[in-house]
């Protein structure tokens, strides 16, 4: 138990150290999280997308004696 409470404060000790010697950038091509939000996503960076997506429609059932309270006015579409 002693070599583990030993252990315990070592690592809280080198945990600042460990944080600190990390990169500061993020590997993004843009530097700035603001720019990198506003431009466009670079060529090399976008997904490689199927041509065709698949999809499912799915429809819910209404119960008919249910009152839906107004504030989801757009159960009926958007007005």
């Amino acid at each position: 138990m002693k070599y583990m409470k030993l252990l315990f404060a070592a690592t809280l000790i080198l945990l600042p150290t460990l944080a600190s010697a990390a990169e500061p950038s993020y590997g993004y091509p843009i530097e700035g999280p603001y720019a990198a939000t506003i431009l466009q996503t670079p060529a090399a960076f976008k997904p490689q997308l199927p041509e065709k997506v698949p999809m499912k429609e799915l429809v819910l059932e209404v119960i008919p004696d249910l009152e839906r309270p107004e504030l989801f006015f757009y159960d009926k579409g958007l007005r």
